[in-house]
């Protein structure tokens, strides 16, 4: 991993700031996969 190039609090915050958009998109992709599912 990176944690050798960057500090330690960089690197979790950076990490948690892409797990949270990560999960974002990938919640509205299964609504909306789930929307189109159910109306079709």
């Amino acid at each position: 991993m990176l944690e050798g190039r960057y500090s330690k609090s960089a690197g979790s915050a950076l990490a948690y700031r892409f797990n949270r958009g990560a999960i974002a998109l990938f919640a509205q992709g299964v609504s909306a996969l789930a929307t189109i599912i159910f109306k079709a």
